[in-house]
């Protein structure tokens, strides 16, 4: 199944927006005007001024479905990916509580955020699946063939790394962005304050689709394109690679790269992953032998099941929505580093 099919509310008859309580009409006054974002269910508290940019436009969309913490935006072009802004302002109560607690970790230790050098690092990569062009059915033997997919938690990835360098931010930490699936790209320097997170979003969703859109996968489903590769299917198609393993030590290495030039006394790492393939942990003295403390987030479904490949210092995720509520916690274990 497609990432936007994932996010889509199930049911034919599910409600596009959270059905508001019906009000007395009224009396006739001018009408109010129009804000640049209206979510479904308002922020705790204002969200603080963006230091890169300001606020984009947007239509006045409702999200889809009923909660708050909804990817999509439905608007008259159809659903749309919520702007970083919109992912703030969603996620505005939470980030200030994030940031609260965080500031209170470095106060109590005398450290200063000017000091730090922090890189959030994410994997991005996707995964492979065995479906068969016959029927449709994942792991039939038929005609089987390898396909790439998406990585399960990318929707998740990609708001946690805005809300995650907006804790950072609010705190006084200007935090780089290393983005990593086979490859890796460091989107933002440590200590850069230019460009704003819209930036960032787009440099992460530019990097993850460069892969192409991801093949429509639904069990028992036989979609046209798997009718026209049945014509040219081979046994090899059943074991060839798809999806390469995440470069670990690359991402590791180019962050602790990048650390290095910050010219920062304390220097840390938080490294995101739902799916590892890699021993990250026999990887952490590359980034110790710098002085860089490293600490990081097991996410998905086999989170605890990884742990013991991820660095020492890392919280355990099960949970996708959960991720946020992690993040400031996540850089506030590194203070004692």
């Amino acid at each position: 199944m497609s990432r936007t099919d994932a996010t889509r509310p199930s049911g034919a008859t599910a409600p596009l927006a959270r059905p508001e309580t019906q009000a007395a009409p009224a009396p006739q006054t001018a009408p109010a005007p129009q804000t640049a974002l209206a979510p479904a269910v308002a922020p705790a508290a204002k969200p603080q001024a963006d230091l890169y940019t300001a606020p984009a436009a947007s239509t006045a969309p409702a999200r889809l479905g009923a909660s708050e913490h909804s990817h999509l935006r439905l608007t008259q072009a159809g659903p749309q990916a919520l702007q970083a802004t919109e992912i703030i302002a969603q996620n505005e109560a939470l980030i200030q509580r994030s940031a609260a607690a965080l500031k209170a970790q470095l106060m109590e230790k005398s450290v200063a955020a000017g000091e730090v050098g922090l890189v959030i690092a994410i994997d991005i990569t996707g995964k492979a699946v065995q479906v068969c062009l016959a029927c449709g059915v994942e792991g039939h033997d038929y005609q089987p063939s390898m396909q790439r997919q998406d990585n399960p938690e990318i929707n998740m990835l990609n708001e946690s790394m805005v809300v995650g360098v907006e804790i950072a931010r609010r705190v006084g930490i200007d935090a780089g962005i290393m983005i990593y699936d086979e490859q890796p790209f460091l989107i933002r320097e440590p200590g850069d304050i230019t460009g704003g997170p819209q930036r960032d979003l787009d440099r992460f969703n530019a990097i993850y689709e460069r892969h192409g859109k991801a093949k429509e996968i639904d069990s028992g489903v036989v979609f046209d394109w798997m009718r026209q590769e049945a014509v040219t299917w081979t046994e090899s198609d059943a074991n060839r690679r798809v999806v390469g393993k995440p470069d670990d030590r690359g991402a590791i290495e180019k962050s602790v790269q990048a650390l290095d030039a910050s010219g920062r006394s304390r220097k840390w790492l938080m490294l995101s992953k739902g799916q590892p393939e890699s021993n990250v942990r026999s990887l952490e003295p590359l980034a110790t032998s710098h002085g860089v403390v490293v600490s990081g987030i097991a996410v998905g479904g086999n989170a605890r099941q990884i742990i013991g490949m991820m660095p020492k210092r890392t919280a355990v995720v099960p949970e996708l929505h959960d991720v946020r509520g992690k993040l400031g916690p996540a850089i506030g274990a590194m203070v004692d580093g």
